[in-house]
């Protein structure tokens, strides 16, 4: 590797404080990991990786200190990441929002213009209760940071070559555009296999819809059963009991397929169980003022999963369990044709 000092001002991708002085200095641990990874690290056009023999850690020169703003967050890994600007200067970098494993990068501006000092923690739990952090700084997280600031500001530049200053504004409007056109695009293709309380299609947010979209073949093949998506909030999906089946009076059915049907008076619910399990079963109660519809829970309804939801897997928790139900309902008919 070349020895390049830090006050280059060309971006060479590894660079050290004072020259030959710093790389002699380094530990036999630190050379070795500059050497394995000299091609990483060479391929690195807008972000220097610093050595300072006084320091533990690598500092990072950057080049364009402009696109570490939260306006570019949508070239940070396609957008998955946050950014914050602190009054004293740094900047934090995340990638999640949600109550689990996710990792924080701290960038500390030094004396030197565009040169930080890098801090990443390990985080569990939301960033806005302030969960404990724990140090996660290593030579080979830094270089990771060091790639996703310099794959973003390759992106920024491709974008503001072909857009303008303006790119971000000017993709978004593509991107309201593209989705859009996505919507109506999956809107017409689920219209007649779900059942949409006050449209409420056009209100519900595109990953719920793609939710529906993805499992429209399935349901489209249920006979007995139907979803039904109530306009409360965004929208509900709920069990649309076409044939009256989920009663007791079916229990028998119920059994010949390895399953318990019971209704409970004082809770005005039923309860679907394997015959062969306590740990699983599934309450259905009945939608207010509406006839034939249940939301459904996994477990009881105050403490289990609620499967009328689009949360996590929810809704595929909720086809599955349906396609148990067509089957029982299969049953029914058959004995139905049978009898006649």
């Amino acid at each position: 590797m070349k020895i390049n000092q830090i006050n280059q001002t060309n971006f060479a991708g590894l660079k050290y404080k004072n020259g030959i002085k710093t790389k002699n200095a380094l530990s036999n641990e630190m050379k070795e990991f500059l050497s394995a990874n000299e091609k990483r690290i060479n391929a690195l056009k807008d972000i220097d990786v610093i050595v300072d023999s006084d320091k533990k850690d690598f500092m990072l020169g950057i080049k364009n200190v402009r696109y570490l703003n939260p306006l570019y967050n949508r070239f940070y890994d396609n957008g998955k990441y946050n950014i914050k600007l602190e009054d004293n200067g740094e900047i934090e970098i995340w990638n999640h929002k949600e109550a689990d494993l996710h990792y924080r990068r701290w960038l500390k501006p030094t004396e030197t213009p565009g040169i930080y000092d890098i801090s990443i923690a390990e985080v569990f739990g939301f960033l806005d209760l302030r969960p404990a952090y724990y140090d996660y700084n290593s030579p080979e997280h830094i270089l990771q940071c060091a790639e996703l600031l310099d794959s973003a500001s390759k992106q920024i530049d491709e974008a503001e070559s072909e857009y303008g200053m303006n790119c971000v504004e000017v993709l978004n409007n593509v991107d309201r555009d593209m989705e859009l056109g996505h919507r109506m695009d999956m809107i017409d293709k689920i219209i007649d296999t779900y059942t949409f309380e006050d449209n409420i299609h056009e209100r519900m947010i595109t990953r719920d819809l793609e939710n529906l979209y993805s499992h429209r073949e399935t349901v489209d093949d249920f006979k007995s059963y139907g979803i039904y998506i109530a306009s409360d909030s965004l929208g509900t999906p709920e069990i649309d009991d076409k044939k009256g089946y989920i009663d007791e009076n079916y229990s028998e059915f119920y059994e010949r397929n390895g399953y318990l049907i019971y209704y409970s008076k004082d809770r005005n619910d039923y309860t679907v169980a394997p015959i062969e399990s306590d740990d699983i079963y599934y309450t259905l109660c009945p939608s207010p003022n509406n006839d034939s519809k249940y939301f459904c829970y996994k477990g009881f309804y105050d403490g289990g999963s609620n499967l009328s939801s689009f949360a996590g897997d929810h809704f595929d928790q909720l086809v599955d369990f349906m396609k148990i139900l067509e089957k029982i309902a299969l049953s029914i008919e058959e004995n139905k044709v049978t009898t006649n």
